[in-house]
């Protein structure tokens, strides 16, 4: 757009250029006044007339690009959302019966022969040796110690303590009391009454004319009314009062003094005492005893002995035997079937500013959005 502007502004400046008389070029246009009509013959003589060029102001046209803002028509999208109905494919879950072969498992008891094995006991007699042992009681002589005793007089010194009392000095302190008159100051307490002047809140009722709103009538209403009234009362104050008396003072003074106490002492005495020892002596002796011995004896005995022998035997038992039965059941199964649904979902439109829509969109979607039309040339100068 921009060149196409400037190319159309140079063609109005060369349009402007060949519109200037051929006056005011003068010989800046490659002309001379000879070439003009007859009236100007005398200016092809130059020795009769000199040309001089002079200043002078003139009115062109002059070709310039001004910016300037002009109102134009353009297209915009603007993204809206609609509510657009279109198909689509959804997987939905449709059960429906289907008969399949099913193979079970049945349980069938049967007789089926077997060998095992039984032991079974069998009794011989069996003749063994057997040794015993008898208890015999004999007599046996033994050597023994026997402790007698023997008691002789023995002579010891022996102590003895005896407790004697006797008087002992000794010093010891006691404490005399002593009274000594001290003068001192008693603060005693006396009570002082005083009148004191105060204000105290009465109650008392009075009987007050109230207008009954209904009857008109006026009767009394006793009602109680609180009126501070100044009353006097005695208050008693503590005062203190400082008096000199005279108090006696006992201190105690240590006095040393002596004096004698009874004490016990233990005097020891050894005297000479025989007393009877009586002490143990040994003395071998021989004695009898009886001792029982055990003594074998070898017999032969005859005993039944229980061996268990392995015998084959032949038998049945029950098995269980599992037989393949093929039985045709019905069960459902699940299976995915495509079916075409229509529901309503919330789309992005683009719509042009220029050319808003009322109605809803088609159900199909919108082609692709045509070219917006070429821009009017502006217009430029006065």
């Amino acid at each position: 757009m921009s060149k196409r502007l400037l190319a159309f502004a140079l063609v109005l400046g060369a349009a402007a250029s060949i519109a200037v008389p051929a006056q005011a070029l003068g010989r800046r246009g490659g002309s001379s006044c000879c070439d003009a009509p007859a009236a100007c013959n005398s200016c092809c003589n130059p020795c009769a007339m000199q040309v001089t060029y002079v200043d002078k102001v003139i009115t062109v046209n002059e070709t310039r690009l001004v910016q300037k803002t002009i109102p134009c028509q353009v297209q915009r999208a603007v993204c809206t959302t609609v509510n657009a109905p279109f198909m689509y494919t959804e997987m939905q879950q449709v059960t429906k019966p289907v008969t399949t072969n099913v193979t079970t498992y049945k349980m069938v008891n049967k007789q089926v022969p077997y060998t095992y094995t039984e032991m079974v006991q069998v009794t011989k007699p069996v003749t063994s040796n057997v040794t015993t042992y008898k208890m015999v009681n004999k007599q046996v002589p033994y050597a023994y110690t026997e402790m007698v005793q023997v008691t002789k007089p023995v002579t010891t010194n022996v102590t003895t303590y005896k407790m004697v009392n006797k008087q002992v000095p000794y010093t010891y302190t006691e404490m005399v009391q002593t009274v000594t008159p001290t003068q001192k100051m008693v603060t005693t307490y006396q009570c002082v009454a005083r009148q004191v002047t105060e204000v105290r809140p009465v109650c008392r009722t009075v009987c007050v004319p109230v207008c009954d709103p209904c009857t008109g009538c006026v009767r009394n209403v006793r009602t109680t009314v609180t009126e501070n009234v100044s009353c006097n009362k005695t208050v008693y104050e503590r005062v203190a009062v400082n008096t000199p008396c005279t108090v006696n003072v006992v201190t105690c003074t240590p006095v040393q003094k002596q004096g004698t106490r009874t004490v016990c002492e233990c005097i020891p005495e050894t005297k000479p005492v025989t007393t009877n020892v009586v002490s143990c002596v040994a003395v071998q002796k021989q004695g009898m005893r009886t001792v029982c011995e055990c003594i074998p004896e070898t017999k032969p005995v005859t005993t039944n002995v229980v061996s268990c022998v392995p015998v084959q035997k032949q038998g049945t038992h029950a098995v269980q035997k599992v037989s393949y039965v093929t039985e045709t059941v019905n069960k459902t199964v699940c299976e995915r079937v495509c079916v075409q649904v229509q529901k309503t979902v919330k789309v992005a439109v683009c719509t042009p500013c220029c050319a808003p829509s009322t109605t809803p969109p088609a159900t199909t979607p919108p082609a692709k959005m045509p070219p917006a039309p070429p821009k009017a040339p502006a217009t430029i100068g006065g």
